[in-house]
């Protein structure tokens, strides 16, 4: 298939779909003042689907057409039509311009229409061309569409209003009565990209200290890092953002040296209020760290509570070899993607442990990482395994009872591994009062209200992590999903079940919830055509063993629900 980022010119010219405007060229769609942006491979799936309107298409099909010569995981076709439908406002219960087809495929049911010449820009090819040596796939699509995509050229101008690139929508919200601030992952300025774990670890773990404090609002690390490779300037962010000051930075390190440059921003001006450069031995990094930090209280005019100020004078350890060992482990452990980063960060974190048996921080993260290989079958002694988890993680608040990590981490353990309601959510609470900006400690809370008995409170919470951290992971929405799904209102948990599985479209739990979801609202062929997603996704899916790992206080709950996935298609082993 001809790169379409590369071979743009080539592509038909603008038709409607509905009341939408396509114009190919621009990967664009309009609609009045609206014009939203699509991804060239999201353009050539409606391309492609727009070139037999009414016509039923397989999964197959479209798939050899639009990803025509690649390798493709299962989860592309439904990203690219997640992100099709969201930028049409297309909902799939109700579809005006894209159907669901259970166990058959997708068409397009909206009308198809050329454009008239006063809708089309100038810029926009009056008729189709096909590349010379174009592959027939990418042929037949073109010509396909050429008896309603030809159209004159004229001039009209539209205004950019929204993209829908973003997995979330901007923030939209005025923090008041505090400071509000998002620190932007530092720049790493060696050449040696291995380093990268160092100024990421730096940056976090301002982040994880900065949300101590109850007189500032800070961004959490999921919706900073959307910004890691930043084009957008400082002042954009902060608006999208919904914060008044930025800081920013940059670390390089060079053998037992380190050079830190450091700005604090007010976006609402685009004044530095702040900045520094230190130049140090990487043993000093945690007096940097210290300055960097009541550099920022100072200026921002921050008031700390007197437990505040006793946290801040304390480190997490007094060891640079084991704070390295212990950010490259961090650095694994953030993706938790694979079995092999989880030994990895383990190794790491235990080498930590043997420099400083008293670094509580290694500790709860080496409970994380047992409690991950249990909950994702990395192990091979699962109930070992489980006791561990749980023995670390008491460690680490032995060590350190101030932790707000060590908490959350705890509290995650005894949720996921031990279905113990009650000590789950008295960790977390805990995790909370002490950093009441940490949205991990706030999600853990509330999971553990949605699996048990107060689904309410989940609700709330997510909604405030939402609202106060637009640049979201795909498990918040997932557990607003589940929290309205305990309270029987399923149409806001398949909303949310839709959002998350745009921002991550192979995440197990969005996929079996949408499908237990669309069956009970009575939407059977597209709780079928879920279970088949699902499938396609994860092939080696075990109702059963997934069962298993749902900590539900109710265990009725879950019993239904493995009883409704099979009736949605879903195969005991």
């Amino acid at each position: 298939m001809v790169n379409t980022e590369s071979d743009s010119t080539n592509k038909p010219g603008p038709f409607y779909v509905g009341e939408w405007l396509v114009e190919p060229k621009a990967d664009r769609l309009i609609r009045g003042q609206q014009e939203i942006k699509l991804e060239p491979r999201v353009m050539d799936l409606l391309l492609f689907l727009a070139s037999r309107p009414g016509e039923v298409m397989s999964r197959e099909e479209l798939e050899s057409v639009v990803w025509a010569g690649m390798v493709v995981g299962y989860d592309s076709l439904t990203s690219a039509m997640i992100k099709l439908r969201k930028a049409f406002d297309d909902d799939s219960r109700n579809p005006k311009i894209i159907e669901t087809v259970a166990k058959r495929g997708y068409r397009l049911i909206a009308t198809v229409k050329p454009a008239e010449p006063e809708s089309i820009h100038p810029d926009t090819p009056a008729a189709i061309t096909v590349p010379a040596g174009a592959k027939p796939q990418r042929m037949g699509l073109y010509v396909g569409l050429g008896v309603v995509l030809l159209g004159a050229l004229a001039g009209l101008s539209y205004l950019l209003v929204t993209s829908s690139n973003n997995t979330s929508q901007p923030s939209t919200i005025a923090i008041t009565g505090k400071a509000s601030l998002v620190v932007l992952p530092f720049t790493n300025s060696n050449s040696d990209k291995s380093q990268e774990y160092f100024s990421d670890g730096i940056t976090d773990d301002l982040i994880n200290d900065l949300s101590l404090y109850s007189g500032l609002h800070v961004i959490a690390r999921r919706s900073a890092y959307i910004y890691k490779h930043r084009q957008s300037d400082i002042q954009t962010i902060a608006r999208e953002l919904g914060v008044n000051y930025v800081l920013d930075g940059d670390v390089r390190r060079d053998g037992d040296k380190i050079r830190m440059n450091v700005q604090l921003v007010d976006a609402r001006t685009g004044v530095n209020i702040w900045a520094h450069r230190f130049d140090r031995e990487t043993k000093h990094i945690f007096e940097v760290q210290d300055d960097i930090r009541k550099n920022i209280i100072s200026a921002l005019s921050v008031t700390l509570t007197k437990e505040e100020q006793k946290r801040t004078q304390r480190h997490y350890t007094d060891s640079f070899a084991a704070y390295d060992l212990f950010l490259q482990g961090q650095a694994k452990l953030v993706t938790r993607a694979s079995a092999s980063d989880n030994q990895i960060a383990q190794q790491l974190m235990e080498q930590a442990i043997q420099i400083d048996p008293n670094f509580a921080r290694a500790y709860a993260a080496l409970a994380l990482i047992h409690a991950d290989a249990y909950r994702f079958d990395w192990t091979d002694n699962p109930e070992a395994t489980r006791q561990q988890a749980l023995k670390l993680g008491k460690r680490a608040i032995e060590l350190d009872d101030h932790s707000p990590q060590a908490y959350w981490i705890l509290g995650y353990v005894y949720l996921f591994l031990f279905a113990n309601h009650d000590q789950a959510i008295a960790m977390a609470q805990k995790a909370t009062k002490l950093a009441p900006n940490d949205m991990d400690a706030a999600t853990v809370l509330a999971v553990t209200y949605a699996f048990g008995d107060d689904p309410a409170k989940a609700v709330l919470i997510t909604q405030d992590i939402m609202k106060h951290n637009p640049r979201y992971s795909a498990l918040v929405p997932s557990v607003l999903g589940l929290a309205n799904f305990r309270l029987e209102h399923y149409a806001e948990s398949l909303a949310a079940y839709d959002k998350s599985l745009l921002i991550n479209p192979s995440r197990i739990q969005g996929l079996v919830y949408r499908a237990v979801v669309l069956y009970r609202m009575g939407n059977a062929d597209d709780a079928a055509f879920q279970v088949d997603d699902l499938y396609n996704m994860h092939p080696d899916f075990d109702v059963k063993v997934w069962a298993a790992r749902q900590p539900f206080k109710d265990k009725s709950i879950v019993k239904a629900m493995v009883a409704d996935l099979i009736q949605a298609g879903v195969h005991e082993k």
